[in-house]
């Protein structure tokens, strides 16, 4: 797993960056399947990352050495992974639910809507 730094906006005047991932394996939920448990405790993950990658990116761009960005990125990826875990997600399902907010308008102002609520 890396993190990828390029920018998926979800709300108005805040971007994050989305866990990248080997592709996901068999099967994965429609949109119709995501409850709402689900889409808040991807808000609440989506925050977190936001935050974890706004403070390792500027880490990143502050750093010496090609070796101190790849250590960096391994603690960053790591924070995130965990945040994800913490609310109760795995990596694909979050992963699925970004992928799915690009194709998805009305999910994703379900979602913006829950993000503002935590954020």
């Amino acid at each position: 797993m890396t993190i990828r730094f390029s920018v998926l906006g979800i709300w108005p005047g805040i971007s994050w960056t989305p866990l990248t991932v080997a592709p996901a394996g068999e099967g994965g939920a429609s949109a119709a399947s995501y409850g709402e448990d689900d889409l808040n405790s991807f808000a609440v993950a989506a925050v977190k990352v936001h935050r974890i990658n706004n403070t390792y990116s500027q880490k990143m761009e502050e750093a010496g050495s090609d070796q101190e960005k790849e250590m960096l990125e391994r603690k960053a990826n790591g924070e995130m992974v965990n945040a994800v875990k913490h609310e109760g997600l795995t990596v694909d399902t979050y992963q699925d639910i970004v992928s799915r907010l690009q194709r998805d308008a009305d999910l994703a102002a379900r979602v913006r809507q829950k993000i503002k609520k935590v954020a």
